[in-house]
């Protein structure tokens, strides 16, 4: 099964979740490595499952004592926060996610008010948010950024 696969199929049900959660917690069984995003997306799922031994299998995750420091895009410590979400500055200078964050010159360029992260970098917009404002693609907002 692909990684899209164990993600739909732990979106059918809770009940699904804490089985992917199972097969993916045990750590002997090489065909069930999967990426972060995928594992911390059905643990979310299955923490609300109910059952026999949940709290077991959601404890067996190698991520869980982490979780307090833990950045929600790649699953690296990081004490960083970005409206009150752990990112780390890794995840928010990849132009390929989502939580892309890019100058806040950019988006006053286009004319639009989006709320800003201010950093060291300086102010910071959320890409994702200026491209649905102004109608852009990202392929415009890395030409503007000089990428």
């Amino acid at each position: 099964m692909s990684a899209r696969d164990v993600l739909h199929l732990a979106s059918t049900s809770t009940a699904a979740a804490a089985l992917v959660a199972e097969c993916i917690s045990q750590h002997d069984c090489p065909a069930w490595r999967v990426p972060f995003r995928v594992s911390f997306s059905v643990y979310l799922r299955a923490r609300y499952a109910i059952g026999e031994g949940v709290f077991e299998v959601l404890g067996r995750f190698a991520f869980v004592p982490y979780l307090s420091r833990m950045c929600r895009g790649c699953g690296r410590r990081t004490q960083r926060r970005v409206l009150s979400t752990l990112l780390c500055s890794v995840c928010t200078r990849n132009p390929n996610m989502r939580c892309w964050m890019v100058p806040a010159r950019i988006s006053t360029q286009l004319g639009i008010v989006a709320y800003r992260h201010t950093g060291p970098r300086g102010p910071l917009v959320f890409a994702e948010h200026v491209e649905l404002l102004a109608g852009v693609r990202r392929s415009r907002i890395r030409r503007m950024m000089g990428l």
